[in-house]
């Protein structure tokens, strides 16, 4: 987003609302396999969206002041994505 967010016109204060929180979409294969891993990091799964049962999930899991959206829909997200956090 951060490329994306330099490319549009105008400084960042005119293009993002105040109080607005970026959060990463993740692809996964398998969001409880993910889910049990972020937990290991210290994560704690939020919450969880399936639209009906055998349908893709898409959960959330925060830790340490940081939230991923964890994606089971191939359309969500780019596979093998590169996020670090940075300050």
């Amino acid at each position: 987003m951060g490329m994306i967010r330099n490319l549009l016109p105008g400084p960042a204060s005119e293009r993002i609302p105040p109080g607005t929180v970026e959060i990463p979409i993740l692809r996964v294969e398998d969001a409880a396999a993910a889910v049990r891993w972020y937990e290991r990091l210290g994560f704690a799964k939020q919450w969880e969206y399936r639209f009906e049962p055998g349908l893709p999930v898409f959960v959330e899991v925060a830790g340490g002041g940081v939230r991923l959206f964890l994606s089971e829909h191939t359309g969500d997200a780019r596979p093998d994505p590169l996020v670090y956090p940075c300050s």
